[in-house]
């Protein structure tokens, strides 16, 4: 069974007419909305942390690892701050782009570091060079809004799996 074909067809439309020239005025933005988009400052993050790491392994180890780092240092416009976070490597079974959480800490407040390796086969060791965004501050660093390049550099494990980190946030 062959069915008949049809060709599309444009039709011409009848002529518009603009019943109203007035311009569009502005939106309006309400108090609370400007209240929020004035509380978003950038932070410039630069700075250095030192500490130590932990290699735990997962269930399954074709999963991959966890390292949990916990530390300390400087940064830039928030003075000395504690570190503590987790980092996530790539197994067989997971594998893909490393990533994880890091938390800024001292007595203002907190930051929370969301971090993104590039892609890595599995197996691969901790990476060390990681994107971050801030995704929540607390206390003083409400509100604040940022992003950046860390770069780290992972001491050799023991062989329980801890080791030494140093972190240059850019």
């Amino acid at each position: 069974m062959t069915k008949p074909s049809r060709c599309p067809q444009v039709e011409e439309l009848e002529p518009r007419t603009l019943l109203n020239a007035a311009p569009v005025p502005p939106p309006v933005l309400g108090p609370a909305l400007v209240a929020s988009l004035q509380g978003q400052r950038e932070l410039d993050l630069r700075g250095t942390l030192h500490g130590g790491y932990r290699l735990l392994s997962a269930i399954l180890v074709d999963e991959g690892a966890v390292a949990q780092l916990s530390g300390s240092g400087h940064v830039h416009q928030l003075g000395k701050v504690t570190v503590t976070g987790t980092l996530e490597v790539p197994g067989f079974i997971r594998n893909g782009t490393p990533g994880g959480e890091l938390v800024l800490s001292n007595t203002r407040g907190t930051l929370t570091l969301q971090l993104q390796a590039p892609l890595q086969v599995g197996f691969a060791p901790l990476p060390p060079r990681y994107t971050f965004q801030i995704v929540q501050g607390t206390g003083a660093f409400q509100g604040m809004t940022g992003g950046g390049t860390i770069h780290m550099h992972f001491g050799a494990p023991s062989p329980a799996g801890a080791g030494h980190f140093t972190m240059a946030i850019r």
